[in-house]
C-alpha cells in the first residue's frame, strides 16, 4: 500500500548526480497488478501558464469515479519510437466522518469562477476547455493516498515531484489539503485571478512527525463573478502523499508532473533529435505557518545540468523551414529565453571540398559529448559523411570540426544540428532519443569557397640567376571552373604578370614572391602567395693584410677573411702561397706568414651548397727590416654587434565581449644584415580567447600557433595575422608573439586585450 504521507528519500540517478526519487516499490508493484486505463500524456496546448509544455496532467473521465479499488492512470509518450509511461494511482479512499466516499473527474471552466483553465487548457478556456485534469468532491472530505511514477523505455525513469493545482474556485469554507515526507520542499510554481479580483488566497504550512502538510483556501472566498484566486504548488522531491479534499459544494485539484523534452526543429526530413531534461526549481519556497498566495515570490526554473546554451526550452517539437520552432512556441519565457539556439554557426558557411570546416566556441554547461551534422549536399537528411568529430565540454565550450565532403553544393536554406549528451552513444546518430543533454538546430546559408593555390616552384627548390622554371597555380570553387591572375613582386621593387606555366623571373639574386588571384560571380576573393629565392655567386673577401702591402719580415700580422653565398656556404677554405712556392693553410685571424723575403699570395676558396665557387686573391711582400723594431700587430677590432628579428604589433579591438573578434597583426622585420633562415614566428593564444582563423594558415604547436619563413632577407619583413574570439571568462589578457631564426636570439612583442561580462538574459515574465 501506499504509505500515508510520506515519499521515498532523494537517490542518485545516472552517473551520480542526485536526482529525485522514483515512487515507492510497493506503488510500482501495484500498478503492475491493475488494470490501467493507457492514453497520449495529457500536456496543456493553450493557456498562460508558466508552465504549458512541462507538466504532464493526470486525466479522468467526466463524471463519477469507481473507487471501488485503487485509481490508476498511465499516459505514454513516443520519443524517437522510445515510449515514455508515467503511471499515478490513487488508493485508500475515505470519507471523513464515515460513509462512502465520492470522487467526480472534473474539467476546470465548468465553474466561471476556476481559474487552471485560464493556466493550462486544451481548446480555450471555460466551456471550450477539453482537458479533463482535476478530481471534485461535492458535499463531503475525501481523502486518499497519491503516487507516481515513470519508465523511457521500461528503465526508471526519475521523476521531480507532484503538481498539485487548485481546479475549482474554494469558497470560505471550502480547501484542500496535501501531505508529503517532510524532506520535500514545497514551492509554488504558478497563481492566477481575474484583473478584476483583488483577494487573496491562503497557503498554510504545518510541519509534524516527519511530514509536511499545505492546506489552500480562500478565507474572503472567490471573486463573485471574476475569476480565482487560485495556486498551483509544486511538492519539489517528492512523488507521493496523502490528499484531502472538502467541497462544502464542489472543491477539485488536478494532479502532475513536470517532465520536459527538448528537439530539433529542422524540416521534417531531419527527423527529430530528442533529449531528455532534469528539470527542477528553485525559490518559491512556503514557510511554515501562513502565506499569501500572490505576496510569496514564485519558484524559478532551473537550467538542466548537461546543456548548450544558457538555457534550455522545454517544447514538444515543431519541426519547420525556419528551424525555429520551439522558439515560436516557447515557455513564456518560465525556462529561460525562448530562444535557446545561441550557438548559430556564422553564415554563409563558406566550404571547399576535403577542407575542414569548425565551429569553435561552442557554449556548453556540465560533462558532455557534443557532436554535429551539416546537410552539406543539400539532400534534406543529414547523411553519415556529414557528421562532425565529437567533443568534450572544456571550460564551458567545446569545438567541433567537419571535413567538407566532395559532394558539397551551394545552398540558400542549410541545416545544422547539434547535439549534447552525456553518453556519447546518444548522439552516435542525428536522430533518435538522448537520456540527457540539447538539441540545436540552425538554418544556414552554404557557399562554395573560391581557392586558389601554388604548386610551383617547389618551396625547397634552390634557383640559380637565369635558371628557368615554371610558375604553376590553379582555382576554383568547387562547383565551376574560375579565371585565376599572378604576379611576381621583384626583389628590387615592381611587379611581372605570368600565367599559368610561365617561366618564373631570375634576373637577380633575391627574394620573390608569386601571388595568385581568384574572384567568383559573387566578388568573394582569395589569394595565395609563395615565396622563392634566386641566388648568385658565392664571394669571398680578404680584410687583412692590404693588397701588395709590404710586411716586414717578422712582423706578426692576422689574415683575415670572409665568406658569403646567398644559397648558403657549403666550404670556405684560405692558403698562403710562400716565396718558395709551397702552400700552407690559413685560419680566420691566423697570423699570415712572415718568415722569409719575398712574395706571398692568400688565396680564398668559397663553395656554396650549390656547388658554385669563388675565389679571391691577394698578394703581399715581406721585407728584411733595416733595424730591428718592435713588431707591428695589427689590432683586432670589435665586430659591430649582431642585428635582431623586430617585432611591430596591431590589435584591431582591444575590448571584446563574449563571441566578439579581433584581429592580431605581426610585422616581423630582418634589422641583420644578412639573410636569415628559417624563421618561427609564435603566436600564444591565452585563456579567455579562441582561435578562429590565421592568414596565412598556422600551425598549431605545443598550445600556440605558428608559422616558418623560409628566407628572410636583410631589411625585409613578413606579416601574419590572426583573427581570435572572446569566450565568457571576463579578464585582462596578455597576447604574446615571438619570432626567432637560426642562430638569432628571440624577439618578444606583448599586447593587451580586455574581456568583458557577457550582457546580462533577457528573463521570461511572471503571470498572474
Amino acid at each position: 500500500m501506499i504509505p500515508s504521507g510520506r515519499i521515498a528519500a532523494r537517490t542518485p540517478w545516472r552517473r551520480g548526480r542526485l536526482r529525485r526519487a522514483a515512487v515507492t516499490a510497493a506503488v510500482a508493484a501495484l500498478a503492475g497488478l491493475l488494470p490501467t486505463s493507457v492514453a497520449q500524456a495529457t500536456v496543456a496546448s493553450g493557456g498562460e501558464g508558466r508552465f504549458v509544455g512541462a507538466i504532464d496532467w493526470v486525466t479522468w473521465e467526466a463524471g463519477p469515479l469507481d473507487l471501488t479499488g485503487p485509481l490508476v492512470r498511465t499516459s505514454t509518450t513516443v520519443h524517437d519510437g522510445v515510449p515514455l509511461s508515467v503511471t499515478c494511482t490513487l488508493s485508500n479512499f475515505a470519507r471523513e466522518g464515515g460513509g462512502t466516499p465520492a470522487l467526480n473527474g472534473y474539467r476546470p471552466g465548468t465553474y466561471g469562477g476556476d481559474g487552471l483553465d485560464d493556466l493550462y487548457n486544451i481548446g480555450g478556456t471555460g466551456g471550450q476547455n477539453t482537458l479533463v485534469n482535476a478530481i471534485s468532491a461535492v458535499g463531503q472530505q475525501v481523502n486518499f493516498d497519491v503516487g507516481c511514477s515513470a519508465t523511457l523505455d521500461g528503465d526508471p525513469f526519475p521523476l521531480g515531484g507532484l503538481v498539485i493545482g487548485d481546479a475549482e474556485l474554494n469558497g470560505a469554507s471550502e480547501f484542500f489539503t496535501a501531505t508529503v515526507d517532510s524532506s520535500a520542499t514545497w514551492r509554488l510554481i504558478d497563481r492566477f485571478r481575474g484583473t478584476a479580483c483583488a483577494l487573496d488566497g491562503a497557503l498554510s504550512r504545518s510541519d509534524a512527525s516527519g511530514e509536511s502538510t499545505v492546506r489552500f483556501h480562500n478565507p474572503d472566498g472567490g471573486c463573485g463573478g471574476n475569476t480565482g484566486p487560485m495556486a498551483v504548488l509544486f511538492a519539489d522531491g517528492a512523488t507521493s502523499g496523502r490528499v484531502s479534499i472538502l467541497g462544502g459544494g464542489t472543491t477539485a485539484i488536478a494532479l502532475g508532473v513536470v517532465i520536459g523534452f527538448d528537439h530539433g526543429d529542422a524540416p521534417a526530413s531531419y527527423g527529430d533529435a530528442s533529449h531528455a531534461l532534469d528539470l527542477g526549481f528553485s525559490g518559491g519556497e512556503l514557510a511554515a505557518g501562513l502565506n499569501s498566495v500572490f505576496d510569496t515570490p514564485l519558484a524559478t526554473a532551473d537550467q538542466p545540468s548537461l546543456r548548450l546554451g544558457v538555457s534550455v526550452d522545454p517544447e514538444a517539437g515543431f519541426a519547420g523551414p525556419g528551424a525555429d520552432g520551439d522558439d515560436v512556441h516557447g515557455s513564456n519565457g518560465a525556462f529561460g529565453p525562448d530562444d535557446d539556439e545561441t550557438n548559430d554557426p556564422d553564415s554563409p558557411i563558406v566550404v571547399k571540398p576535403g577542407d575542414t570546416y569548425r565551429h569553435d566556441g561552442i557554449a556548453c554547461t556540465g560533462s558532455g559529448t557534443l557532436a554535429g551534422w551539416i546537410d552539406f549536399d543539400g539532400s534534406g537528411t543529414f547523411d553519415a559523411d556529414e557528421r562532425s568529430g565529437t567533443a568534450t565540454c572544456a571550460a564551458g565550450t567545446a569545438d567541433l570540426a567537419w571535413t567538407v565532403p566532395t559532394d558539397v553544393t551551394t545552398q540558400a536554406d542549410g541545416y545544422v544540428r547539434l547535439r549534447y549528451a552525456a553518453d556519447a552513444a546518444d548522439i552516435a546518430g542525428p536522430v533518435g532519443l538522448a537520456r540527457s543533454g540539447e538539441a540545436e538546430d540552425h538554418r544556414v546559408q552554404l557557399v562554395a569557397e573560391p581557392w586558389v593555390e601554388i604548386t610551383g616552384p617547389d618551396p625547397d627548390q634552390r634557383l640559380l640567376v637565369g635558371e628557368e622554371t615554371p610558375g604553376i597555380f590553379a582555382c576554383g570553387d568547387g562547383v565551376s571552373p574560375l579565371e585565376c591572375t599572378a604576379t611576381v613582386t621583384l626583389p628590387g621593387g615592381g611587379t611581372s604578370a605570368i600565367t599559368d606555366g610561365d617561366d618564373l623571373p631570375t634576373t637577380v639574386p633575391g627574394t620573390y614572391t608569386i601571388t595568385a588571384t581568384v574572384e567568383d560571380a559573387d566578388g568573394r576573393t582569395r589569394q595565395a602567395s609563395r615565396t622563392y629565392t634566386v641566388h648568385g655567386p658565392p664571394s669571398a673577401s680578404i680584410t687583412g693584410p692590404a693588397d701588395d702591402a709590404r710586411v716586414t719580415q717578422g712582423v706578426e700580422t692576422a689574415g683575415r677573411f670572409a665568406c658569403a653565398a646567398s644559397a648558403g656556404v657549403a666550404s670556405c677554405t684560405a692558403v698562403v702561397t710562400l716565396p718558395d712556392g709551397t702552400n700552407v693553410p690559413l685560419t680566420e685571424g691566423g697570423r699570415v706568414p712572415t718568415d722569409l723575403p719575398g712574395e706571398y699570395e692568400i688565396t680564398v676558396t668559397v663553395v656554396d651548397e650549390l656547388g658554385q665557387t669563388h675565389t679571391t686573391t691577394r698578394r703581399y711582400t715581406v721585407v728584411t727590416p733595416p733595424v730591428v723594431t718592435p713588431p707591428v700587430i695589427d689590432p683586432d677590432p670589435t665586430p659591430d654587434p649582431p642585428g635582431t628579428l623586430r617585432i611591430t604589433k596591431r590589435i584591431t579591438r582591444t575590448t571584446l565581449r563574449p563571441g566578439q573578434r579581433t584581429q592580431v597583426r605581426s610585422r616581423v622585420v630582418n634589422d641583420t644584415d644578412r639573410t636569415l633562415r628559417n624563421v618561427r614566428v609564435c603566436q600564444r593564444i591565452p585563456a579567455g580567447l579562441r582561435f578562429v582563423s590565421a592568414q596565412p594558415a598556422a600551425r598549431r604547436s605545443s598550445g600556440q600557433y605558428c608559422w616558418t619563413i623560409k628566407t628572410l632577407g636583410p631589411g625585409k619583413y613578413v606579416t601574419r595575422s590572426m583573427t581570435l574570439r572572446a569566450v565568457n571568462r571576463p579578464r585582462r589578457v596578455t597576447v604574446r608573439t615571438t619570432a626567432r631564426a637560426n642562430g638569432q636570439p628571440t624577439s618578444t612583442r606583448n599586447g593587451s586585450i580586455r574581456i568583458l561580462a557577457p550582457r546580462s538574459a533577457r528573463t521570461g515574465g511572471v503571470t498572474g
